[in-house]
């Protein structure tokens, strides 16, 4: 089972309580996933058809309780080997409106925007009707796809709670837009807003553990970089120590430049704290670093280039 097909199931098992929560709901399956609308004994009905056996069982009791007639079920196999099952519910409306109360859909949006408890009921329907999730152990990726007002008003809705999504169009010759998500901790705090604990749960273990994983790389990296770090400078230090003392500059420096250069050569992989607790007196790192320094720049002052140029009068 997908992770998407995974949070459907569970928040089709949400109950919807409010009479305006169980309008809101129906009114997201209506606008990003109602295909036809058909007479029923001289009835109106929407027609819906879904993959999706408890959202199919969900459509059915928010049209009996809104409606109080009996939703129409059909069944039908498709696919190579009739396996995939579609299933075709037909909810009987009121003439005059989405609800008993014979509210508008322009009455029901403004009510819906208004009230926290239906803003999640209807991102609940609209992410059943017309929303995708990857599975964080892929890729951090939440979308709806819908008609461009219906897209445009999830991605008002999601704003409104304060998930950032953005929206775009598939194609220029397409009537699908595309609301998406791609960060990590906006889509943890959708499934928190839309009540999808379990998914969260699972979601949080992978991104917890992703993270863990790339902080610790991180770590290494970093710890890697320095030592090789670390390692280039001790191996320039002791090629020019080494030419100081062939030359027999090293001789004529200072007794505390001698023995900074001694341990140097004698210990190449030290870092400068173990270099100083080595010497008798002990030197701290800053003072080690220090006559590494002067060392460094008697070196430059005396190096191969430099005499090769006052041979040549430059």
């Amino acid at each position: 089972m997908s992770f998407s097909r995974d949070v459907r199931n569970q928040l089709a098992q949400l109950p919807v309580e409010k009479i305006c929560c169980r309008q809101s709901q129906l009114l997201a399956f209506t606008i990003v996933g109602a295909t036809e609308t058909i007479s029923i004994d001289g009835v109106p009905a929407l027609v819906f058809h879904v993959d999706n056996a408890a959202i199919a069982r969900q459509l059915f009791r928010l049209g009996k309780a809104i409606y109080g007639a009996s939703p129409s079920v059909s069944t039908r196999l498709e696919g190579a080997q009739h396996r995939h099952a579609v299933f075709r519910v037909a909810i009987p409306v009121s003439p005059s409106g989405m609800a008993p109360a014979s509210l508008t859909i322009d009455q029901l949006q403004d009510a819906i925007s208004k009230k926290v408890c239906c803003r999640r009921s209807f991102l609940r329907g609209a992410f059943m009707g017309c929303g995708s999730l990857v599975s964080p152990t892929k890729a951090y990726h939440l979308e709806f796809n819908a008609a461009e007002g219906a897209a445009a008003w999830i991605q008002e809705l999601l704003e409104h709670d304060a998930v950032h999504a953005k929206l775009y169009q598939r194609t220029a010759a397409s009537d699908v837009f595309t609301v998406y998500v791609k960060d990590s901790g906006e889509i943890a705090n959708f499934l928190t807003l839309i009540g999808a604990h379990h998914a969260l749960m699972q979601y949080e273990e992978v991104r917890i553990g992703k993270d863990l994983v790339n902080n610790v790389q991180r770590v290494v990296n970093c710890e890697t970089a320095n030592l090789n770090r670390t390692l280039a400078s001790a191996e320039r230090q002791i090629g020019e120590i080494m030419w100081l003392d062939a030359e027999g500059w090293l001789d004529d420096m200072p007794s505390d430049w001698r023995a900074v250069a001694h341990a140097r050569v004698e210990m190449p992989y030290a870092s400068l704290s173990e270099l100083g607790s080595s010497l008798e007196p002990p030197l701290s790192k800053s003072a080690v670093n220090h006559r590494l320094r002067l060392l460094h720049q008697t070196y430059e002052e005396r190096r191969p280039s430099a005499m090769q140029g006052e041979d040549l009068g430059l």
